[in-house]
Order: structure tokens, then C-alpha cells, then sequence
């Protein structure tokens, strides 16, 4: 029995022997998007579904090194309707390209596939590898992984893709690498980004980085400059990062939706794929945080660490859409008393700056109940004049109109100003701000500067107290406008407002409190303000109250409710 085992090996292995060293192979693929038909557990292709988005390749010969006449044969590579829309980029790219016309397509140099787990996003860039080796003859590629042991997803991948006549595997360096030679010369190495720098070694013309969350930036910024030389593509694969050194995806695809980056992002979600039994997927919700499932289920990008802003997504990060009404007037008239254009956060002090964000509210016509608010300003400076000096000199920022020069931001309103749609400002400020200044000077007050500038609304932060509401129930009520239990999202910031929008992904917890030392603490106050004086819920003074008794020029005491104190020196607080 063994000896008919070992006949049987060999014998395989004289077939493979021979068909990869024929003088003819049809080397050819067809990339076709097709429905699934479910029975039972049984997932089939439709018949008569298929859709070819693609066809490459032809009967090659090894002797005159190209293709030649028709072929017998050829791979049919099929993705599902989850897949859809970046298997049709892909096949336009590739038309594209050989083509040389671009004319009415977006020529960029990569583009990222992202989403859950089982969503198809690996099978995918590795297809595009095994089509782009088809049809460019001696091309490089290489696919790209963590670290070798990840690899064997890829080389796997490979294997069960192409025939066995197309190609011969080699292992290079003693199992460093795995080289997928084609019959047309053209070469897919498995390679690991696990040291950065090797990636700047030779030539690429196409390459897929596989799990890119889990691969340095530098490695990706090597490979991308590599591509330059053959005006290839650089795919990456990705579910959304959930350590910092995987950041940079994130940071990718903000970049693209916002336009910085000339790239494209095809979000690929696993509920979409009918070879996969969801149920099993979705049973991980309860053996798992929200967060991790949110993440590795569903491929949502969510907080990396253990940050304050818990429910922060990139889906808080963009503009006022056409359809919404501004209520800002509005709600500040409910809510201060006047009404008021704009909402500006202020939080007040030397070091790092002084900060302001300014917000708009808007109803949705769908969903008029909800108030919805945007940061749609930032701003710093080393104190309060020069903050308000360059909020002043920014053109306001206008709802369905573009920003007009010379109107710009005002805490003070014009003769003739109409009462019920005003123009100018109301700022809400750190309570502090009425017995202190920016400098923490004693007997100066930041509220006078501002009165002073000709700001005539000025607001604490708790209405009909002087105390500012506990960082943490601040902290409760911004996390239910970013994203509330029943997964409405009522606060939003500007991609323009990159500062806001960093401090929000970033903003860490230490020790279980937020983290008051950091520089991202004081663009959070700034915004939250406006959220808690609108939204928030004022509490009893012996539960929230924080006051602030001077000892003398050198230090202060921090009360609390509780009957706690703590000195430190003074510039603390």
C-alpha cells in the first residue's frame, strides 16, 4: 500500500513536470461576476448569471515567448455581488491600462479594500495578482504579508486559483520567500513585510498587501514608490486597525474620501457574501465587546486603544449633507435664551493654546426630532486675543452657499440684524473663564477679553451654575451624540477640521480617567462645552460641582463634591 502511495506521488509529479514544460499553455482567464443560489447548506453558481467583466490572456508559447492563436481552454474567475463594485474597478483598470487611455477614469496608484472578516477582499487582490500576471508577460508582482508564518494564507490562495500547468513553485532562501513562476515569465513572489526596508529591494510592477493593518506604514510607502516604473497599482487588503501601528489604513482611507488621497476605498462587507453562514458570524456579538465586533465582524473602523471617544467612527466625519435644515437659531434661543448663528466652544490656556470649535445644528427633514451638530471651524491661538482675532478674520461658514470674504465670524451683532436669523456667534466658555484668564492670572477674567473683543454672548458651560459639569458626564453625553444606543449618530465633524477629528480618534483614557495631560484633552473640552450646555443635563451641585479656591500665588486647591481636595502647583488646572 505505502509503495502505490509513493508510485502515485511520483507519477502526480511526472504530469506536472510535463505540463509545465509543454511548449503550448493556454494561459488564459475570464473574471466574471455571477448570483449564488442557496439550497439547504448548498451554495451553487447561478447558471446564466455570469456577467464577464474581463478576459485576458491567450495560448502561449514558450518557444516565441507570446501569445499565439485560440485556445482550447481558459479559468473562469467568478465573484459574488458583494464583491461587485471592486471587481468592476479592477476590470476597467486593467482595460485601462492596456489601453493607455484614461481619459473620463481616475488614474491613481492604489487602492484599498476593507472590510470584516470573510467579506472577500484577499480573494480578490489575490485575483487581481494571478490576472495582472496573465496579462503582462515577465512581470513582477509580489504579495505581500506580516510576517512569513501569514503568509500561507497567500500561498494557499495561489495554488488553489491557477492549474497546475501555469506555473512552477519554487521556494526561495530557505523558505523566506515562495516565488510562483508563470509560464510567461511572469514571477509572484510571497514576500513578508516584517522588516520595512527590505521592501525597497527591486522592482515591482503590482503588489497586494495582504492584512495591511498589521504592516508598517514604511513598508507601504516603499512599495508604493516602487510601482512608479511600470505605472503598476498597489492594492491593499485590510480589516480596520485596532492598534495604533495600524493608524495609517485609517488615515488611507480618510485621506480618499475626503480627496487628499489620489486613491480609491471599496468597503467589502461580509453580510454579503453568500458562501459564508452569517449566523455564525453574528453570534460572535455576544461573546465579544461591541467594539471588536463592530470592527473584525463588520469591518467598521472604530476606536484604536483605549480612548475616551468610544464611539467615534469615521462615519462622525463629514460636512452638513444638501437636505438639512440649520436650526441653529433655534436651539440657541432655547437654550441661551437668544438666538445665535453659530455655536463657538472655548477652552482657555496658555499651554498648548487656546482653542475654539464652532458648531452648526441641523434637522433632518426625515427625522425632524433629531438635532444634529457639526463642527464646521476650528481654531488656536497663544491667548484670547489673538483666538478671536483669527476667528474674526475667518469668512463664516455658510449652509447651500460658499464662504463670502469680509463675512466673517462675529461675537456681536449689526443695526438691523434680524432677531430670529442672526449672523453673529454665542460662545460658550470653561466656567473658570469668569474668575480667570488664559495665563491664570489672578484678578484677570478670559469672559471680560471677550466682552472687551465686543462678544455680547457669553455662556457657561451649566446653565444657572457656575461650576463646569464632571469630565465624565461630559464625556457620557458626547459619546451618545457620536453614536447612541440604538446606533444614531447626532454630532459631526468637518474633514476640514483635522485637529478636532484627531483628538476625537485619539484621546486616551489613563487609568481609567480621560487623560488631562495630553494635547488632544482641550480640543475635546472646546467641543463637548456646546454639547453639554445644548444636550446635557445639569446635575446636583454636591455631585458635579468642582470649585476653585486659591491658596496663594504659588498653588491652588481642587475641591470636590465628595469632600476631597488636591493641590498641585499652580498652571494645573
Amino acid at each position: 500500500m505505502q509503495r502505490t502511495k509513493i508510485y502515485a506521488s511520483l507519477l502526480a509529479d511526472a504530469m506536472a513536470s510535463s505540463s509545465t514544460t509543454a511548449r503550448h499553455v493556454d494561459l488564459a482567464a475570464s473574471l466574471r461576476v455571477a448570483d449564488v443560489d442557496q439550497v439547504g447548506e448548498r451554495r451553487d453558481w447561478r447558471a446564466a448569471s455570469d456577467d464577464e467583466l474581463l478576459h485576458v490572456g491567450g495560448r502561449w508559447d514558450r518557444r516565441k515567448k507570446r501569445y499565439v492563436g485560440a485556445i482550447e481552454s481558459r479559468m473562469v474567475f467568478r465573484v459574488h455581488r458583494g464583491q461587485e463594485a471592486a471587481a468592476r474597478w479592477l476590470a476597467e483598470w486593467f482595460k485601462r491600462k492596456a489601453s493607455g487611455n484614461w481619459n473620463g477614469f481616475s488614474r491613481v496608484w492604489s487602492a484599498l479594500l476593507v472590510g470584516g472578516r470573510r467579506s472577500g477582499k484577499s480573494h480578490l487582490g489575490v485575483l487581481a495578482l494571478v490576472l495582472y500576471a496573465i496579462q503582462y508577460p515577465g512581470a513582477i508582482l509580489w504579495a505581500i504579508s506580516p510576517t512569513l508564518e501569514t503568509s500561507a494564507e497567500l500561498d494557499a490562495a495561489l495554488i488553489k486559483l491557477m492549474p497546475r500547468a501555469w506555473y512552477v513553485r519554487k521556494e526561495i532562501a530557505t523558505g523566506r520567500s515562495l516565488v510562483f513562476k508563470l509560464a510567461n515569465g511572469a514571477r509572484i513572489e510571497i514576500r513578508s513585510a516584517f522588516k520595512a526596508r527590505a521592501m525597497k529591494a527591486g522592482r515591482v510592477d503590482f503588489t497586494l498587501l495582504n492584512e495591511a493593518q498589521l504592516i508598517e506604514h514604511a513598508a507601504y510607502i516603499h512599495v508604493r514608490g516602487a510601482i512608479a516604473d511600470r505605472s503598476g497599482l498597489c492594492l491593499l487588503a485590510a480589516n480596520p486597525p485596532d492598534e495604533p501601528a495600524g493608524a495609517w489604513v485609517e488615515d488611507y482611507f480618510q485621506g480618499v474620501r475626503d480627496g487628499e488621497i489620489e486613491g480609491v476605498v471599496f468597503e467589502l462587507d461580509p453580510r454579503r457574501n453568500p458562501f459564508v453562514d452569517y449566523a455564525a458570524l453574528q453570534a460572535l456579538a455576544a461573546e465579544t465587546d461591541p467594539r471588536t465586533f463592530q470592527r473584525d465582524v463588520l469591518g467598521l473602523f472604530t476606536p484604536i486603544g483605549d480612548v475616551v471617544m468610544h464611539s467615534f467612527s469615521v462615519d462622525n466625519v463629514r460636512d452638513p449633507w444638501p437636505e438639512l435644515v440649520d436650526i441653529t437659531a433655534k436651539v440657541a434661543r432655547r437654550e441661551l435664551g437668544r438666538a445665535a448663528d453659530s455655536l463657538l466652544g472655548v477652552d482657555l490656556q496658555r499651554t498648548p493654546a487656546c482653542i475654539g470649535v464652532m458648531l452648526k445644528v441641523f434637522a433632518d427633514p426625515t427625522a425632524p426630532d433629531d438635532e444634529l451638530a457639526f463642527v464646521v471651524d476650528e481654531f488656536e491661538g497663544h491667548d484670547e486675543d489673538e483666538l478671536l482675532s483669527v476667528i474674526e478674520a475667518t469668512p463664516r461658514w455658510r449652509h447651500g452657499a460658499d464662504r463670502v470674504e469680509g463675512d466673517t465670524y462675529r461675537g456681536w451683532s449689526l443695526p438691523g440684524e434680524s432677531a430670529d436669523a442672526p449672523v453673529h456667534a454665542a460662545a460658550i466658555l470653561d466656567s473658570s473663564s469668569w474668575w480667570q484668564d488664559a495665563a491664570h492670572s489672578n484678578g484677570r477674567s478670559s469672559d471680560k477679553r471677550f466682552a472687551a473683543r465686543g462678544w455680547r454672548q457669553i455662556y457657561k458651560t451649566q446653565k444657572d451654575s457656575d461650576a463646569n459639569p464632571h469630565i465624565v458626564e461630559r464625556m457620557k453625553i458626547a459619546n451618545a451624540r457620536l453614536c447612541a444606543a440604538d446606533g444614531a449618530r447626532r454630532a459631526f465633524v468637518s474633514p476640514r477640521c483635522t485637529s478636532t477629528v484627531t483628538a476625537l480618534r485619539l484621546y486616551p483614557n489613563r487609568h481609567g480617567k480621560p487623560d488631562r495631560t495630553g494635547p488632544y484633552a482641550h480640543w475635546i473640552d472646546a467641543w463637548s462645552y456646546v454639547l453639554f450646555r445644548c444636550w446635557g443635563k445639569v446635575l446636583s451641585a454636591s455631585a458635579t460641582a468642582v470649585s476653585y479656591q486659591p491658596i496663594n500665588k504659588f498653588t491652588r486647591t481642587r475641591e470636590f463634591g465628595n469632600g476631597r481636595s488636591i493641590s498641585r502647583m499652580k498652571g494645573w488646572f
